[in-house]
């Protein structure tokens, strides 16, 4: 089962990346907002307790495994990416706890 997140800097909605960094693509095109605000803190932990939730309905479900959708500039792949995040907290690129976040 596939699970698809928020879209990040690219999101039409809520524009929002780990560091406030726009899309690369920012501008091009009216629906690729020109700015992302920072995600806090707790809407990152909320974030990580909503995809053990939805995790846990999946493998309920009968489901062998989840795969989370993080290409495309979602919000899982500038959370791994030292281009958008340039946190120093334990949700920064290059810390252990910053990369744990899509472990089991």
């Amino acid at each position: 089962m596939q699970m698809s997140s928020h879209q990040g800097s690219y999101d039409e909605v809520d524009p929002a990346s780990p560091s406030g960094i726009p899309h690369p693509y920012a501008g091009w095109s009216p629906s690729i907002p020109k700015h992302a605000r920072t995600i806090t803190v707790p809407e990152l932990e909320e974030l990580v307790a909503e995809y053990g939730e939805a995790a846990r309905r999946i493998m309920e479900a009968g489901f062998d495994g989840v795969m989370i959708h993080g290409a495309n500039g979602y919000l899982a792949c500038e959370l791994l990416s030292r281009v958008f995040n340039k946190r120093t907290d334990a949700y920064g690129a290059t810390s252990k706890a910053g990369l744990s976040i899509f472990s089991t």
